[in-house]
């Protein structure tokens, strides 16, 4: 008050002529008494600044403008103030003014708060007593402007009163009005006398619908409010009357009264309250049945001479809430009694939201107790539940809470200190937490336990905390305190998780395997000193990643011991310890210097599966002294892979690293950085700082025919980097075998994300073969190339081309050659024209462009004339038409259009299709790497790592194909010329074919017998392999027989079929020569099973099997020969000499083996070319 009426009066004192305001301090000369009024105005943090004063001497003075602010600049600004007064009534002592106005107002926002705190002793209320009386007739504010950091909107109004200090006595009235739009109206009138005590007070605070208090409260409907407060008495005896209501509904009505009782000074001042009403229309519907009808609060506080506070009769009612009891706390803070009972729950049972922070708390039923009388003893007792609490989107079946302990003061009961101990306990079940990663890691029922002990002038103990739940839990003992009050927090914490499994969510990452953690030492949160220790344990962790949970299969530790204070932080140790690695490390940091080191030992990178392998073993160094930092790295790999072959063959044996930096300002210095092994090696050396240095590049790999075996010979980069001011230059060259050279010069941002870099210079394709396998593509090809902006595609621009390129896929019997290229980019997208010819005959066109930005659209155009295209298996053709490619990278491909084909072979093998299942079913023990990299290219492997995800979307097609003529099917003695069209549809991953071909012509050849087709189809439905259908009909003997050619094309079968019905065998026979079965010799015999044999394929099942039946045979085969067909017949002529005879093209061999014990056989044989033999055999099985 004193700081106060000091500035009111500085500031109401004559002032010297203003000077003109400037814009510094430096430049502005104040004046004495301006300079005096503003530094006795600041203060705390507080600046004042008074600009354009006139009238120092005369009975008005105004200034242009009073600014008060902070650190944060002017909060407050008064402009066009005035101040009216009679100069003679200060020769009376009265300061007599008779107006204190001001044009505007503005209080922009809140002041920052001062940094001192409150006072540590109270005063007595009384008004300052003036060596002057004080009057103001008039304060006017002709616009008053309040920022809306203040109160969430800006607000506009005037203000006018009066103000009276004089003999110790004072009176104020004061009205604000607002003037933007809106209703609101304060209005306050008060006066005290120091001499009689006496005090008057009433305000009327008023506003309407929509209003500030109403919408700051959060009153639903935001309804007209007036308060008003009433009051009268003595200091002594002071009773107001309050009264709220809202749209004129009365919400609170009731009575303060403070009495301080004059003859009994330790008594102290008694100040009681009694509120009632029903403050329902305050607040939301949802509180409606907590607050009920009506409501009630009644208290009556008294502090007493000592300073202790009591609290008597409290009672407060509700529609949900009973709350009762009474407490007592002596002056030093000790509590001497309470007695607490806390009641929340409707009559019928119903769930009941409560006015509380966060939406939709609610709550069947709660009940809290809480005593203590120290005139009883020294225990306090806690008990309490909650039942189905539900907010936040959690749900709580029921909580229990109990606790007890002692309350006991120093010299009681053997007491050296004030004290305070207990142990608290609580259940949780039914619990659901409004998440799943929650739910899943915490699970629906909780236990807890904890004591605490508190003395005077120690520290706060945590002992036994034990929080546990389904497969997890937390123990610890945690004391918090520390000298001086510091806050300080020691002890120990130990966590546990059965399975990891349930943090899953939680971490979005499949997590898995068993957790222990501890954690000990010291934590100082406000100064962020530690000294801490901790540990945490795994078994077979799993982190949803394949590599790292092959590592940490097993057992697996983290262990950290690290301290910070004052001087720096020392990392005593750091170890990582899972499987085959290691890793370790410790050092100092400080301010003006840093000593850290680090070891890593991977004895065998094969624990990470997935291919990888070989050993790991590095070293690091990290120091700083004052502006320098040193870092050094060191590293041994031996045979190391990585699951990649091309990597692999990169990696064979010691690759050893070694790097030396150090770091200035900067600017890096690259004392030393070198890779290598036998086969490829690399360095740095040099300075690199902010528009300064330059550093040497080399690169080299042995032997290029690692990666293209027809280029052999070494690759090499040789260059520099320089610092610029925009970051760096490079200039770098790479030659090598086939004609490989190339140069990229241009400049990198130092953050990376631009460049300007020109590539020039030639290659050989040959080397993206181990990308394609077991595509391959070889040529040349020149390119001219820009990257003008991010790293990205759609920053590149410029031209590739070359000529005498070479591409054979032949997965799909595809070879094209003489392929002219040439690529043109520029505006996010390459333009490309080739063409080339097709081994074979045939040639094939694209053009067409890709983007690279947005969806990365494609339009590319192929044409196909006479291109020749074969598999020796199955067929052979041309194909000739026009097909599109167009959509996007992103959303998948459309491939359309119409393909015709030429003259067409297909070719009905004579054994089926695919590999035996025999093979198929065959697993590869210990393969050799020749072994597997040819069944890689046969196509026998996945050739996706593991790990990598099927391509998203697939191609969809629409391909039509026509082919009137000429498409040629043959084998199994089938020739047969066929027409028709077909129609290609469907995504990539699952194409179909709809469509037949249909015979024009064709005949069935056997043994020199032509049998005319009279039916034939070749039919797609939706398969890529056909339904084929051929029939053909003959007379022989008086029967009409037919054989029929029918199923899958890559394995049909052969039925024939007579009239009237005969075996298969009898059918075959009368066919080719006119008689039955029996009456056959044994050439035609051998004839009969030959022709079987053509039209069924190699083998002795089926007709074959019969067939041998019916000659009496131990053994007849038919099987593919070197040049055809071959037959061989067997049969015991005893139980232990056979005899076989074979006959394949126009030789025949005969074949004699005699058993003369269980592992001796004799055996003889002669050929129709001269050859024959005899020998005597042991064989053993084992």
């Amino acid at each position: 008050m004193r700081g106060a009426a000091a500035a009111f009066l500085s500031t109401a004192l004559v002032l010297l002529p203003g000077q003109a305001p400037a814009q510094s301090e430096s430049e502005r000369d104040r004046g004495y008494l301006t300079g005096l009024i503003e530094d006795s105005l600041a203060g705390d943090g507080r600046t004042v600044r008074l600009d354009g004063f006139s009238g120092a001497f005369s009975s008005r003075a105004t200034f242009d403008q009073l600014a008060i602010g902070d650190a944060n600049g002017e909060w407050l600004i008064v402009r066009n103030g005035a101040i009216t007064w009679r100069r003679t009534a200060l020769l009376q002592g009265r300061l007599q003014v008779n107006e204190l106005s001001a044009a505007e107002i503005e209080l922009l926002r809140p002041p920052m708060p001062a940094e001192s705190g409150p006072s540590a002793v109270a005063t007595e209320f009384a008004l300052p007593e003036l060596p002057v009386s004080v009057n103001v007739g008039a304060i006017r504010a002709d616009r008053i402007m309040i920022g809306e950091p203040f109160l969430g909107e800006r607000i506009e109004g005037r203000a006018s009163g009066s103000l009276r200090l004089e003999g110790g006595e004072g009176q104020i009235a004061l009205n604000l009005e607002r003037t933007d739009g809106k209703t609101g109206v304060i209005a306050a009138d008060g006066r005290f006398s120091n001499a009689t005590r006496l005090a008057e007070l009433t305000l009327v605070a008023e506003e309407g619908p929509g209003g500030l208090f109403a919408r700051l409260s959060g009153v639903p409907g935001e309804p007209a409010l007036r308060l008003s407060v009433s009051g009268a008495g003595t200091v002594d005896d002071f009773s107001a009357d309050l009264s709220l209501t809202a749209d004129g509904r009365q919400t609170i009505d009731g009575t303060i009264r403070t009495v301080s009782r004059q003859d009994d000074v330790q008594a102290g001042r008694v100040t009681t309250v009694s509120l009632d009403g029903n403050v329902v229309p305050l607040f939301a519907p949802a509180y409606e049945p907590f607050f009920g009808d009506s409501q009630s609060f009644d208290a009556a506080v008294r502090r007493d001479a000592s300073g202790g506070l009591t609290v008597d009769g409290i009672a407060a009612q509700t529609g949900a809430l009973t709350l009762t009891g009474r407490a007592a706390v002596a002056a030093d803070g000790l509590p001497q009694a309470f007695d607490l009972s806390v009641r929340v729950g409707l009559p019928d049972g119903a769930r009941v939201t409560l006015p509380v922070a966060g939406a939709g708390v609610s709550v069947a039923r709660a009940t809290l107790d809480l005593s203590f009388d120290a005139a009883e003893g020294d225990i306090w007792q806690l008990s309490g539940s909650v039942d189905g609490f539900r907010g936040g989107g959690a749900t709580v079946g029921r909580l229990s809470l109990d606790g007890s302990g002692r309350i006991g003061r120093a010299g009681i009961g053997g007491r050296p200190e004030d004290s305070v101990d207990g142990t608290v306990s609580f259940s949780l079940s039914g619990a659901a937490y409004g998440t799943q990663g929650l739910d899943e890691a915490l699970g629906d029922a909780l236990t807890g336990r904890a004591s605490f002990a508190w003395s005077r002038g120690s520290a706060l103990s945590l002992t036994g905390l034990d929080i546990s739940g389904d497969g997890f839990g937390l123990k610890g003992d945690v004391a918090v305190g520390g000298p001086d009050g510091a806050t300080v927090m020691k002890g120990r914490l130990a966590a546990h998780f059965d399975d990891a499994a349930r943090l899953s969510t939680l971490a979005g990452r499949p997590l898995g395997g068993a957790v222990d953690a501890t954690l000990d030492g010291m934590l100082e949160p406000l100064g962020g000193a530690f000294d801490l220790t901790g540990n945490l344990r795994g078994e077979n962790l799993r982190v949803g990643q394949p590599q790292a949970d092959n590592l940490l299969k097993g057992e697996s530790e983290i262990a950290l011991s690290v301290a910070r204070d004052t001087g720096g932080t020392e990392i005593r140790s750091l170890v990582i310890a899972a499987s085959t690695l290691s890793l370790s490390g410790s050092g100092t940091m400080t301010p003006d210097s840093e000593d850290l080191v680090a070891e890593l030992r991977f004895s065998d990178l094969g624990a990470l599966g997935g291919g990888f392998g070989g050993s790991l073993a590095a070293d690091a160094t990290v120091t700083r002294r004052d502006r320098t930092r040193t870092i050094s790295l060191t590293g041994t790999g031996r045979n190391l892979k990585t699951g990649q072959a091309q990597a692999d063959r990169l990696l064979r044996g010691e690759t050893s690293l070694s790097v030396r930096l150090s770091q200035t300002d900067g600017t890096i210095g690259i004392d030393t950085a070198e890779l290598a092994n036998p086969q490829f090696s690399a360095g740095l050396s040099g300075s690199l700082g902010e528009g300064t240095g330059q550093a040497a590049v080399t690169m080299r790999l042995a032997d290029l025919g690692l990666f293209a075996p027809d280029f052999p010979g070494p690759l090499t980069v040789k260059g520099d980097i320089r610092g610029i001011p925009s970051g760096f230059s490079l200039d770098l060259r790479a030659t090598g075998p086939g004609a490989t050279d190339a140069r990229v010069t241009g400049t990198v941002a130092r953050d990376f994300t631009r460049a300007d870099l020109a590539t020039r210079g030639s290659a050989q394709l040959a080397v993206l073969n181990p990308l394609i396998e077991p595509r391959n593509v070889a040529g040349p090809v020149t390119f001219d190339l820009r990257l003008a902006g991010p790293p990205a595609l759609a920053s590149v621009s410029g031209r590739l081309s070359g000529t005498g390129i070479r591409i054979v896929a032949p997965e799909q019997g595809l070879a094209v050659e003489g392929i002219t290229l040439d690529v043109a980019i520029a505006g996010s997208r390459a333009t490309l024209r080739a063409s080339g010819r097709v081994v074979g005959g045939g040639s094939v066109d694209v053009s067409g462009t890709i983007g690279f930005s947005g969806a990365r659209p494609v339009d590319l155009a192929v044409d196909l004339r006479r291109a020749r295209l074969r598999d020796p298996n199955l067929y052979s053709t041309t194909v000739s038409g026009m097909l599109s490619i167009g959509g996007t990278m992103t959303g998948g491909l459309r491939i359309a259009g119409d393909l015709v084909l030429g003259e067409t072979e297909v070719l009905i093998p004579s054994a089926g299709f695919g590999a035996d299942p025999l093979l198929e079913a065959m697993i590869h023990l210990n393969e050799p790497p020749a072994v597997r990299l040819t069944r890689s290219r046969a196509g026998q492997l996945d050739s996706r790592r593991p790990g990598t995800p099927t391509p998203a979307r697939a191609a969809m097609i629409d391909v039509g194909i026509s082919a009137p003529q000429r498409i040629f099917v043959r084998g199994r003695g089938l020739d047969a010329e066929m027409g028709g069209s077909l129609r290609i549809v469907g995504p990539s991953n699952n194409v179909g074919a709809v469509g037949q071909f249909d015979l024009i012509r064709g005949r069935f050849d056997l043994l020199g017998k032509r049998l005319e087709l009279t039916e034939g189809l070749v039919e797609l439905t939706g398969a890529l392999v056909p339904f084929v259908r051929f029939r053909a009909s003959v007379q022989a003997n008086g029967i009409d027989a037919g054989i029929l050619l029918e199923g899958r094309a890559d394995d049909p079968a052969i039925r024939f079929t007579s009239s009237p019905p005969l075996p298969e065998e009898e059918i075959v026979a009368q066919i080719l020569f006119g008689r039955s079965l029996s009456s056959l010799s044994a050439f035609q015999a051998a004839q009969l099973v030959t022709a079987v044999g053509a039209l069924t394929g190699s083998g002795s099942g089926g007709i074959v099997g019969r067939l041998r039946q019916s000659f009496g045979l131990d053994d007849l085969d038919v099987r593919s020969g070197q040049s055809g067909l071959a037959v061989t017949i067997g049969k015991y002529l005893t139980s232990n000499l056979y005899i076989d005879l074979s006959f394949e093209d126009s030789q025949t061999e005969v074949s004699l083996n005699l058993d003369l014990t269980d592992n001796t056989k004799a055996r003889a044989f002669a050929s129709s070319d001269n050859r024959s033999g005899i020998g005597i055999f042991f064989e053993r099985d084992y």
